[in-house]
């Protein structure tokens, strides 16, 4: 079986950003808006959209991975893609809840993948330092990153943990980006809390 049937998918689906965090004033989609929205298409197709988690551990770290295949009516795979998660502890996260919200992250993106889903320019999910969109405006400085100068060690570990928004992790990165680069505990800190923050408004 050829990719039309995907490429037809891809053209005619529409997945928009329905759910809103009222905290950080953006729009956001789950894996489950995209899902609700490919079903019809499927179904029109006779094709169905398998997901899979497993879990590895690369250099010391959890990962959660997801794997979205889309399947024929015979049982034949036609594409796949895959996502991944970082499974860190959260604070007030069981182990069972951290490992649900990395699926329902790693899951959205892995769907997003497979069906063409562009989420590159406008969602705090995907956003990094050296990607965000020139276009955009820059995002309003809180108030635990409001100096213009570089702050000391401990004073941007903080920042970093009462950060709500990738936005405000974006905006400390860039004020501190020579001190943040040159120091292993710092970055792992941004990371750890990105995903934090990703898994949140998963």
């Amino acid at each position: 079986m050829d990719m039309k049937e995907l490429s037809i998918i891809q053209q005619r689906l529409k997945a928009p950003k329905d759910q809103n965090n009222s905290y950080g004033n953006y729009k956001y989609r789950k894996a489950s808006d995209i899902l609700e929205a490919v079903k019809p298409l499927l179904a029109e197709a006779n094709l169905s959209i398998l997901l899979d988690d497993e879990v590895q551990v690369m250099e010391g770290k959890a990962f959660l991975i997801a794997t979205a295949t889309l399947v024929a009516e015979d049982g034949s795979k036609i594409a796949s893609t895959r996502a991944f998660a970082q499974m860190d502890a959260h604070k007030g996260m069981s182990a069972e809840q951290a490992t649900g919200a990395a699926s329902s992250y790693a899951r959205k993106y892995a769907l997003c993948g497979l069906l063409a889903i562009d989420d590159s320019t406008d969602d705090p999910d995907s956003l990094r330092p050296a990607d965000k969109p020139a276009t955009q405006p820059a995002p309003q400085q809180p108030k635990t990153t409001a100096p213009q100068q570089p702050m000391r060690y401990s004073d941007i570990l903080d920042a970093v943990r009462a950060a709500q928004t990738v936005a405000e992790l974006t905006a400390l990165w860039q004020q501190n980006a020579t001190a943040i680069g040159q120091n292993t505990n710092l970055r792992d800190a941004f990371t750890r809390r990105k995903v934090e923050i990703q898994q949140d408004n998963a």
